[in-house]
């Protein structure tokens, strides 16, 4: 595909290695048009590269280093890429309805993918299929009535997906239930430390811990309007962000994050990845930031030209 000169913004980050991280951009230019564009590209140590310019959205990105190395970018209107060893294929889930699909985990060593009409879907041997049986909801006059925002869990017969007015469905390895939800404002993020230990993140400052069976323990800022969008565990803590705002869990409260980085800087704050040794966090411009646990790094991909692709290297 012929590269775009404009600029664009990083959306999605996958941590890798250390210095190293997968992101997903869009470009401004285009985002008053009919033409929608991924930049996929990968950031090691210093040095950028561009994957492919892909068509659509992209909501998702995901790195995974079993079964075996591959990045794997879900495209909203359900077109999942997998860049490998071997190059990039794409797969198509098999959309039959209004709304996109926002999300993608790999839970007990299959892929699956939640997005609208609390839509649900599995990688199988014969490619990817609805397995959202008791929760899926069509709308016959093609409206988006409701929709899953996110997925994951502890293992394949513990699934959570969180979405619109609060909605939590879990899935036991035999059938899909939706749960009672603490709030009825939306659920951006789940993230399943344990069976015991999940935590549920969203619109008006709302963060949850809980399960289903213990119920939901409020953690969240108190008579706020900050859509907390992004969730990461690191360095033993929680980490969560709006565009405004940076928070650690410390005892049960959300305490305010400063990064170390010059005043210039974007103050914005939008997805998050951790690997065991860094945290990195897109900000909606071209420049992303790496912390390590003491020290944070500004990323800013270069004005100028000085990318390669990634097949070069």
């Amino acid at each position: 595909m012929e590269t775009l000169e404009s600029p664009f913004y990083f959306a999605e980050v996958a941590a890798a290695e250390p210095g190293v991280a997968f992101l997903t951009a869009h470009f401004y230019v285009l985002d008053q048009t009919d033409e929608k564009v991924t930049r996929a590209l990968k950031y090691d140590n210093g040095e950028w590269y561009i994957i492919d310019d892909l068509p659509g959205i992209a909501h998702c990105l995901r790195f995974e280093t079993h079964p075996q190395r591959a990045v794997w970018i879900l495209d909203r209107y359900g077109t999942a890429w997998r860049f490998d060893d071997s190059g990039l294929a794409d797969e198509d889930l098999p959309i039959a309805f209004n709304g996109f699909v926002h999300s993608m985990r790999r839970l007990g060593g299959r892929l699956l993918a939640c997005g609208g009409q609390h839509s649900v879907f599995v990688r199988t041997d014969k490619g990817w299929q609805h397995y959202d049986q008791g929760i899926f909801q069509d709308s016959p006059e093609g409206l988006v009535e409701r929709s899953f925002c996110d997925i994951d869990g502890s293992a394949f017969d513990d699934v959570y997906c969180v979405g619109w007015n609060g909605a939590i469905a879990h899935f036991d390895g035999r059938r899909w239930a939706l749960l009672e939800p603490p709030t009825d404002t939306v659920l951006y993020r789940v993230m399943c430390r344990s069976r015991d230990e999940v935590y549920l993140c969203g619109a008006n400052g709302n963060l949850f811990r809980g399960n289903r069976r213990a119920g939901w323990q409020y953690l969240g800022l108190e008579q706020s309007e900050e859509l907390l969008y992004s969730m990461a565990w690191f360095a033993g803590a929680l980490y969560v962000c709006s565009s405004g705002g940076l928070w650690r869990l410390d005892q049960d409260q959300l305490m305010p994050v400063e990064p170390e980085i010059d005043a210039e800087c974007p103050r914005t704050y939008y997805k998050m990845s951790a690997s065991e040794q860094e945290l990195w966090i897109t900000t909606m411009t071209p420049t992303v930031y790496r912390f390590d646990s003491k020290n944070w790094e500004v990323i800013s991909f270069p004005s100028s030209q000085g990318e390669r692709d990634v097949d070069d290297d």
